[in-house]
């Protein structure tokens, strides 16, 4: 059969009636013998990288062998230098002759005192001394006791009559089921300011409270206008009160409204008030007392 060429076509060499010419064959026979040459070459490198990997590990521990071997001498010389050391060391000769005597030392520091000896017996009393100067006047004595009661005394003559009096009148109270507001506790100053909430009265805290307040609190008893009394929870003090709620805080009506419940205000109920904060209002319309 024919032989495959790696270069060019394979009908390169052929000539007009599709044999191989001479030069063509000489040259595919000179390619064939350079191809074995290259295997051939190929063989021997491999061998060659074979070998070279052996001989460089045997040389590995070749060297490895005679590291160990010069560390064992060196360690071996070393522990016959340190016993030729030890037997080279020099004992201590005999003891030399006494020196003389040094000089005198300086005198310690003094030492501490010693505890104290016990207490002597008591002498004999000595004659009594001239008199001396008179001392400074001592401090004053603690106050006595209050003596007894002395009789009443004179009676003194009738002093001049007084100017004629003034009626007093009292703040008018009550209940007004239709606003559900109510003035208790009244007196000559006003009244507690009390308002029904669920079914339970309550108070109002004087935060807040104005005269636009006060004014919607008495229309909504039918009278017409009134004054507020700040802090009269403080002034006029009732134990009962403690027991109820204090429902409105921050009033702010504008003197328009039919009630304090349909003023601005915080939510029922909700506020930091205490009792001794309750308002009153005195309206304008009073009774008089006596």
């Amino acid at each position: 059969g024919k032989t495959k060429v790696f270069w060019g076509e394979e009908d390169s060499g052929l000539g007009d009636h599709g044999a191989y010419s001479p030069e063509y064959k000489a040259q595919m026979a000179r390619m064939k013998r350079l191809m074995k040459r290259v295997r051939l070459s190929n063989g021997r490198a491999n061998t060659l990288l074979t070998e070279e990997e052996q001989l460089i590990r045997e040389a590995h521990r070749e060297m490895e062998t005679l590291k160990e071997d010069a560390l064992n001498r060196l360690e071996d010389k070393t522990e016959r230098y340190k016993t030729d050391i030890v037997k080279l060391e020099t004992k201590p000769g005999p003891p030399g002759p006494p020196g003389p005597p040094g000089f005198k030392g300086r005198n310690g520091n003094r030492g501490a005192p010693g505890p104290n000896g016990y207490r002597g017996a008591r002498g004999r009393g000595g004659a009594p001394g001239i008199m001396g100067p008179q001392g400074p006047p001592g401090r004053p004595g603690k106050t006595g006791p209050t003596g007894a009661e002395g009789p009443p005394g004179v009676q003194g003559p009738q002093g001049p009559r007084g100017s004629p009096g003034r009626d007093l009148y009292a703040c008018p109270g009550g209940i007004s089921p239709s606003t559900h507001t109510r003035l208790v506790d009244c007196n000559t100053h006003a009244c507690r300011v009390e308002v029904l909430h669920r079914g339970r009265w309550g108070t109002v805290c004087d935060i807040g409270f104005s005269y636009d307040d006060a004014r919607v609190v008495c229309k909504s008893m039918g009278l017409q206008g009134g004054n507020p009394f700040l802090g009269f929870g403080a002034n006029f003090y009732n134990s009962k009160v403690r027991t109820r709620p204090i429902w409105l805080h921050n009033v702010g009506c504008d003197g328009t409204e039919l009630m304090l419940s349909h003023c601005k205000k915080h939510a029922w109920g909700q506020s930091k008030c205490r009792h001794d904060r309750d308002v009153g209002v005195c309206c304008f319309s009073s009774v008089r007392l006596g």
